[in-house]
């Protein structure tokens, strides 16, 4: 979702008027305060084992193909684990290298680090607001292929590259369209947000 939108999991589910407004100060402050740009981007799942890795992998490959030099990727997991044979055997025959990624936790990160948070299995609805709260946030919920057949594995690897190759010419041209931007277009977006925010909470049930 774009800059004046809420998380669609967060939108969607029952808000606590608390969770709504700890949404509010955070992207007031990452709006308002101009910190943050578009150039950096975060991969969430589950265990950091399949899907967010292959989306670190497609996402550096495309950045590398476009020339993008101007675009910082991550992924990491809920949980601990490892990169999966799987992820790693169907990457490579693609040209991407899995075997010196690592699994990392979400918490080892900050999210004031990263302008664009990307929730790969449908679990943004148990990240933290300070993670929900990014100035770009997306829930695509792709199918897990652990356990599963190595035609699986491609299948979801061509749908999270062509969710992951729009994601990046939109960040790459909003980081060009940004980068002249004024203060008072940010100050206009944070005006945005905060009103929606405020819609929420007092849509929010008691």
């Amino acid at each position: 979702m774009l800059l004046s939108q809420l998380p669609r999991s967060v939108a969607r589910l029952p808000v606590g008027l608390a969770v709504a407004q700890q949404l509010q100060r955070q992207q007031w402050r990452n709006f308002a305060s101009g910190r943050n740009d578009a150039r950096s981007i975060m991969f969430v799942c589950r265990r950091n084992s399949c899907r967010s890795q292959m989306a670190e992998g497609w996402a550096k490959a495309i950045v590398r193909d476009k020339q993008f030099s101007d675009i910082i990727i991550k992924s990491s997991g809920l949980e601990g684990s490892h990169v999966h044979p799987k992820a790693i055997s169907t990457m490579a025959a693609h040209g991407i290298e899995l075997r010196t990624h690592t699994s990392d936790f979400l918490d080892s990160f900050e999210p004031d680090d990263f302008y664009a948070v990307v929730s790969m299995c449908g679990c943004g609805h148990i990240l933290s607001p300070q993670w929900a709260g990014r100035p770009v946030f997306m829930d695509w919920d792709v199918e897990d292929p652990d356990g599963k057949s190595d035609a699986v594995f491609e299948r979801v690897s061509l749908e999270i590259r062509d969710q992951v190759d729009k994601l990046i010419d939109r960040q790459h041209h909003q980081q060009r369209g940004s980068s002249g931007g004024s203060a008072l277009r940010r100050q206009l977006r944070a005006a945005a947000a905060i009103r929606l925010c405020a819609a929420a909470a007092r849509l929010a049930p008691p």
